[in-house]
């Protein structure tokens, strides 16, 4: 009977465009009881085209809908629960989306959002119309009646007290990002504010800060998951150590970023000893900082973790820190003998300290960007090594780079590494090809046909998955 009303009143050809039409074909729909409409009609709705349509249809149809998506019901399956204004975070163009159409958007769709992404910038933009921007961002924020649980404003030009306002307004938020880094830095008083105003916040990303959070506010979140040691500068160098352990005492965090960090003994000691140290099971991965600048940990700090941290599994030796050759991964190898995961964008790696590292029982073991020693000779210490009977994951990225013909990898080097590793099951291989190798050397460098059958078929045997994007065998070669 509803399948009917539906094709009835929303015949497909009908829903293509936004008519005012409408209004005439949908007269009856609009004396249906609201109970009726909320919880049986509106399942039939799929998409926000759908009820935008229906909001022209009358000022009740519209009050009716807009009821719908405040009713939360799961009936309302086409209702979008992720907004977005804006242009990706990439981008540094003014915002795509007009005052008036955020406004709108905020009328029909703001009962229903639980996450919203609004990136405001002034960027070429009128000062008057930013700020038309902003307000309109801000009732959008109102018009959710406390039910976002995301609120990202990443590289917006809001200010503080505003800020403040909208996390008032979102006392249900569980993450939260915030700011631009052109804007002057925030007040540990508005942040201790915004903690009180949002006691379910998990994750907490606010941009430019003098001070770390690991040093100030992030002791007083306590569902906090991240204890970040940067502020986002360059080369961020945390100082207040018994800050640092105050956090580490009283946070329920498994996890320790470090990302774009000088971190020092000092640091990992502090830590070392409390619940946090005891939940880490991974240090070091930079994650978006890699792409942007250097961590630099010390050796003596990587170790003291090893030894301090019970449940670490995984390592990352982040682009920028230098160990100190083969022996660094000696002593890895008796402070924690239960690393199954080993990152290296050391790019002073020689051979010499892969076969080091791979003298443990690694299950993934990931090389990149090996710039200065880095040539075929590396994968001979991953062949003749403890790891090659016990690795599952392999990333070869950017190793052999720079070098000459006789030194560079090739896929019959590749091949061998595959058949030496007998639970390998996911290899990844990238190259830059910037021209230096003509084609036949080229023939010699890049897997043939059979080659690169030899490896993906070996890998698949073993329960590697051949399916886009997870690709047992990912191979790529970058062209200059």
């Amino acid at each position: 009977m509803l399948a009917s009303l539906r094709n009835l009143l929303w015949p497909k050809q009908r829903r293509r465009t936004v008519e005012l039409s409408i209004a005439q074909k949908l007269g009856s729909l609009s004396l249906l009881p609201e109970d009726v409409f909320t919880t049986r009609v509106a399942c039939y709705f799929h998409s926000r085209a759908e009820y935008l349509s229906l909001r022209v249809a009358s000022k009740a149809m519209l009050g009716l809908t807009q009821r719908a998506i405040a009713s939360g019901s799961s009936c309302c399956r086409g209702v979008p629960t992720v907004c977005e204004f804006g242009p990706p975070p990439s981008t540094y163009h003014e915002t795509l989306d007009p005052a008036r159409h955020i406004a709108a958007m905020a009328r029909v769709f703001g009962a229903g959002c639980r996450i919203l992404h609004g990136r405001v910038r002034r960027a070429g933009d009128s000062e008057i119309r930013t700020k038309e921007k902003l307000a309109a961002l801000e009732y959008f924020v109102a018009s959710t009646n406390g039910g976002l649980t995301t609120l990202d404003l990443n590289h917006s030009e809001v200010s503080e007290e505003m800020f403040l306002r909208m996390c008032r307004a979102s006392p249900k938020l569980t993450s939260l990002q915030g700011r631009s880094y052109l804007l002057p830095e925030m007040r540990e008083s508005t942040i201790l504010a915004i903690i009180e105003a949002c006691p379910d916040l998990e994750v907490v990303e606010i941009a430019n800060i003098s001070h770390s959070p690991a040093e100030t506010w992030a002791r007083h979140i306590p569902r906090l998951k991240t204890i970040k040691c940067g502020t986002g500068k360059y080369l961020y160098r945390p100082r207040f150590i018994d800050n640092i352990r105050a956090t580490a005492l009283a946070t329920r965090a498994s996890q320790l970023d470090v990302g774009g960090c000088y971190i020092t003994r000092e640091v990992i000691d502090a830590v070392v000893g409390t619940p946090l140290g005891d939940r880490i099971e991974t240090l070091g991965e930079a994650g978006e900082a890699r792409d942007w600048y250097e961590t630099k940990i010390f050796p003596e700090a990587l170790l003291a973790a090893a030894r301090g941290f019970p449940r670490l599994t995984e390592l990352h030796i982040p682009q920028g820190s230098t160990m100190d050759g083969p022996q660094f991964y000696e002593q890895l190898k008796r402070a924690a003998p239960q690393l199954r995961s080993l990152h290296i964008w050391d790019c002073s790696t020689t051979a010499a300290c892969v076969a080091a590292a791979c003298d443990m029982r690694l299950e993934r073991l990931h090389l990149d960007r090996l710039y200065d020693h880095g040539d075929r000779h590396i994968l001979d210490g991953i062949i003749n090594s403890e790891a090659s009977q016990t690795l599952e994951a392999l990333d070869l990225r950017f190793i052999s780079e720079e070098v000459g013909f006789e030194l560079v990898v090739r896929a019959a080097d590749v091949l061998r590494v595959v058949r030496a590793c007998p639970r390998l099951k996911r290899l990844s291989w990238w190259v830059v090809d910037d021209g230096e190798y003509d084609e036949a050397d080229r023939r010699v460098l890049d897997p043939d046909h059979e080659t690169y059958q030899a490896i993906r078929e070996l890998l698949v045997s073993r329960g590697g998955i051949d399916d886009w994007p997870d690709s047992a065998f990912d191979y790529k070669r970058w062209c200059h």
